[in-house]
């Protein structure tokens, strides 16, 4: 069968428009995931450079203790500097509940005066607002050192306590 010029050139036009429909949408679609995925490994890559940071942030700061908590207590950081003074190791800290590196009696004698209490001390900084004070650690090999610390609340997008930050010097010496 023959296909006159005029039917043939009709054929063509609807094949390019068909294409045109069809592979704009599409090519918009392919640049649109690329421009995202570049996006996103930029991120990605400052979100990277900025981990590395802290890092090596919290890891020069030899000579002051950072412990991180848990909204519970619960240690789930502890930098060289807190191993240093509290002659334990970040993994024997990890876990344990914060209380741990608090001397007993100075927690007993804290709540028994009714004076600011660790637990006083925690929701005293919900709202981000840090809290200085010396208190009485508890080393791994039972020796005892006076510290002043740091306490604030770690918030998170609702602006709750997801955690606790403890920043300690030795004042003993």
């Amino acid at each position: 069968v023959s296909i006159d010029a005029q039917m043939r050139g009709a054929m063509v036009q609807l094949f390019i428009v068909t294409l045109v429909v069809v592979a704009l949408p599409l090519a918009i679609a392919v640049q649109q995931r690329r421009t995202a995925l570049d996006e996103a490994r930029r991120a990605a890559s400052a979100l990277r450079r900025e981990r590395e940071l802290t890092s090596a942030v919290l890891n020069s700061a030899t000579d002051t203790a950072i412990i991180g908590t848990d909204p519970d207590g619960v240690i789930t950081y502890a930098n060289p500097g807190a191993e240093s003074l509290l002659r334990r190791s970040a993994s024997g800290l990890v876990g344990a509940p914060v209380t741990s590196i608090y001397a007993p009696q100075a927690l007993r004698a804290r709540r028994e005066a009714g004076t600011d209490d660790l637990g006083t001390v925690m929701r005293s900084v919900a709202d981000g607002t840090p809290v200085r004070q010396d208190w009485c650690w508890l080393r791994g090999d039972d020796s005892q050192v006076t510290v002043n610390v740091a306490t604030t609340a770690l918030l998170d997008d609702d602006a709750r306590p997801a955690g606790y930050l403890a920043v300690a010097h030795d004042v003993s010496e």
